[in-house]
C-alpha cells in the first residue's frame, strides 16, 4: 500500500481527453472542517454500477445512494470534535482506457498516530469488475513477476547498504546513530522483500505499462529514516506477453474491450442475487491473497447494512466465507460461468440456497 500526504494538487479532479467513463466527486465536509471527496461514475450502465458498488462498499462500507447524512458517515470521526477514523479522503484518475479504468483513492487516518495511504484500484471497463494480479497472469507468469520484482528490490536495498546505488544522494546517513538505525531497518526488511508474494503490492495499470508498488520498509515511528521509500517496478505490456493469461493478453496487449476472465478464478467483484429465493442481497468480494484467504462483505438490499465477511478458497476452488457475528453464519459458494451458487447457514439453523450473478 502506498503512503502519501494528500497534496493540494489532488483536490483537482483528473480527467482524460479520451475518457471512457464520466467521473464526478461525492463531496462532504466533517463538522471539524475535514474535507472528503470520492469518485462517482455517472454513466448509466452495468459496468459503472458495479464499479460504484464495489468502491463504496470497500472504502465507505456503503451502497451507492444509501446514506444517512453523508456517504462518509461510517468511516469518518464520530461526533463534531471526534478525531479517530478517516480524517480526509480524495481520489485521482490514473488511466481511463477503452478496456480498463485505474484510479487512486487517497486518505488520511488517525488512530494511535496519523497515517496516510493511497491505494490503486483497477476495473474492467466492460463488466465493471475489479482486476486482480492473478486475473492477468498465469500461475507461472505470476511467479516470474514475483521473482523479477523481488530481485530488483533486493538489489536496490543491498546497493543502498553498500553505497553502490547510482543515485549519489542515496547513501547511509552521515550521523552514526542514524546510519545504524537505517542498517537495522533494511537488514530486517530484506527477508520480507525476498519472500514478497505480491499480495499487498498495489497494481497500477497505466496506458502502456504495468506497475507494482510495495510499501515502505520502515515502521511508522522511523519512517523519516527510510530514504529508499516505496518500491515501484514497471514492465511494458509487450514485455509481459508470454507471462499473461488469455484475459491479460486480450486486455493489455491486444487492447480488446470484451475480454472474459476465467470465472473459476474469480477473486474479487460484485454479485447480485437472492438468498432463499426471497431476499435480494449484494455480495462484494474485496480481495484474495496468495494463501487463499478472502475478504469482503454483503448487504441485504432492503436494509443496506454492511456485513463483513472473511474466509478462504478451499482445495476444490469453492469460497467459504464467515460473517462477523453474532450470530455467526457461513457462506459456501461455488464459482461457475454464470456466477456463484451455494448455501448460507446460520449457526444451529438449516442451510438456505443462494444464487448470485
Amino acid at each position: 500500500m502506498k503512503y502519501l500526504i494528500l497534496p493540494s494538487l489532488l483536490l483537482a479532479l483528473a480527467t482524460s481527453a479520451s475518457a471512457a467513463f464520466h467521473v464526478e466527486p461525492i463531496k462532504a465536509t466533517h463538522p471539524n472542517g475535514s474535507e472528503y471527496r470520492f469518485p462517482l461514475l455517472t454513466d448509466k450502465n452495468e459496468a459503472a454500477a458495479n464499479i460504484n458498488t464495489w468502491l463504496q462498499a470497500v472504502s465507505l462500507q456503503k451502497l451507492p445512494g444509501r446514506y444517512g447524512k453523508s456517504a462518509f458517515e461510517d468511516i469518518w470521526p464520530e461526533g463534531d470534535d471526534g478525531w479517530q477514523g478517516v480524517t480526509s479522503m480524495d481520489f485521482q484518475l490514473v488511466s481511463d482506457e477503452p478496456g480498463y479504468l485505474s484510479m487512486d483513492i487517497a486518505y488520511e487516518y488517525m488512530s494511535a498516530y496519523p497515517s496516510q495511504h493511497t491505494t490503486t484500484y483497477n476495473f474492467d471497463a466492460h463488466t465493471g469488475q475489479p482486476i486482480q494480479l492473478r486475473d492477468l497472469f498465469t500461475p507461472d507468469g505470476q511467479q516470474w513477476l514475483r521473482l523479477q520484482a523481488s530481485q530488483a528490490r533486493v538489489k536496490r536495498i543491498e546497493g543502498f547498504l553498500t553505497g553502490n546505488l547510482p543515485e549519489k544522494d542515496l547513501r547511509l546517513r552521515s550521523d552514526p546513530e542514524e546510519a545504524q538505525e537505517q542498517k537495522h531497518i533494511y537488514e530486517n526488511c530484506l527477508p520480507y522483500v525476498r519472500d514478497d508474494d505480491l499480495s499487498y503490492n498495489d497494481l497500477v495499470l497505466g496506458k502502456d505499462a504495468l506497475t507494482l508498488v510495495r510499501e515502505l520498509c520502515a515502521p511508522h515511528v522511523v519512517q523519516a529514516l527510510d530514504d529508499l521509500g516505496e518500491y515501484s517496478n514497471s514492465w511494458k505490456y509487450t514485455e509481459l506477453t508470454r507471462y499473461l493469461s488469455d484475459y491479460g493478453r486480450c486486455l493489455l496487449v491486444e487492447k480488446h474491450t470484451d475480454c472474459a476472465p476465467d470465472p473459476a478464478r474469480l477473486s474479487a467483484g460484485v454479485s447480485r442475487g437472492k438468498l432463499d429465493g426471497r431476499y435480494p442481497i449484494i455480495l462484494v468480494l474485496e480481495n484474495e491473497n496468495s494463501d487463499g484467504t478472502v475478504s469482503g462483505a454483503y448487504f441485504y438490499e432492503k436494509y443496506a447494512r454492511y456485513i463483513s465477511l472473511s474466509g478462504k478458497r478451499d482445495a476444490q476452488g469453492n469460497l467459504v466465507l464467515r460473517e462477523a457475528g453474532p450470530p455467526p453464519a457461513l457462506f459456501s459458494l461455488t464459482p461457475s460461468a454464470s456466477g456463484l451458487s451455494g448455501t448460507w447457514q446460520q449457526e444451529g439453523q438449516k442451510s438456505l440456497p443462494i444464487d448470485l450473478h
